[in-house]
Formats: structure tokens, sequence, C-alpha cells
């Protein structure tokens, strides 16, 4: 980062506008240039990572979100990235197509600084799954639609073996 961009009058105070700074930085300069060695997994988040692999979202929303709120930038964007897949498939479970896709496009757009894997998930994977349920919401909001959505198996999760 250069000193112009570092300087704290430059970056933006709004949370949508500090999203959208982190994002462009990462994208320019990637995830080690500000994070060069990962953080240690916290129980919280290995927690809400076993919500996730179960298919219990809005458990796994909530404790991402204690998670988000502590964290600080760039950290925070891939909190907020689970978040939103979690929610995502949420509406999804809720049939409620146009909500899902309202959370699975920034969800994507915030985990690719973050692929192919970050803190042992394979985010690359993750953010192609929810890819794969996003074309199918896209397709249209009729009964063939939500059937080969609701058929998907759960979404896996996948990590990295320790």
């Amino acid at each position: 980062m250069s000193s112009e961009e570092a300087n704290p009058a430059n970056v933006p105070t709004s949370r949508p506008a500090l999203d959208a700074f982190w994002l462009n930085q990462l994208q320019h300069e990637g995830i080690h240039a500000f994070l060069p060695e990962a953080p240690s997994l916290s129980l919280a988040f290995t927690l809400s990572l076993q919500q996730l692999k179960q298919g219990a979202y809005f458990e796994a929303h909530e404790s991402l979100e204690d998670l988000w709120g502590e964290a600080s930038y760039p950290l925070k964007l891939f909190y907020y990235a689970l978040i939103k897949v979690a929610v995502g498939l949420l509406q999804i479970e809720r049939r409620n197509a146009k909500a899902a896709i309202a959370q699975l496009v920034p969800a994507i757009q915030y985990l690719a600084p973050f692929t192919p894997a970050f803190l042992g998930v394979l985010t690359g994977a993750i953010a192609q799954e929810a890819q794969d349920r996003l074309a199918l919401l896209q397709v249209g909001d009729g009964t063939e639609m939500w059937d080969a959505v609701q058929q998907m198996p759960l979404m896996a999760f996948p990590t990295t073996p320790t």
C-alpha cells in the first residue's frame, strides 16, 4: 500500500465504503500483503464451520457475526463472505430466490480475495458451490428450479487436511 493509501484521511469511514476499499486493496495486492501469516483458528470459527457443514445456517450466521464484529480488516471481509453464504443458503431453504441471490452474489465477490484457500477453508470450492446454486436460482422461480436447487447436497464447506 502506498503512503497515500495508508493515510487515514483517504480511508473511507462507512462500512460499505470500507468494504469496497479493502476489496480493491486485496484485488491489487493480495491477502498476503496484509496478512503475511494467517491468524490462528479460534474455537468460535471452528464451531461456525461445523454449523455450516451441518446445514445450521442461521446458527452459523449468528456465530460468524460475533467473529465479524470483533475482527479488523481485511479478516472482517472473510467472515462477511461466509455470513453472506450462510444467509443465502438459509434463504434457499425458505424458497426465497430473490433474497438468496441478493446474498450469494456478494458472497462470491467477497470470497474472491481469499481463494483458493484461507484459514484452512477451501474458499474456491465454496465460491463454486455458491455459484452453482446461483446459476440455478437465476433460471427462474418455477417449481422445477426449486426442485433442482433443493436436490443439491448440502454445501460441503471443505477444509484443508490438518
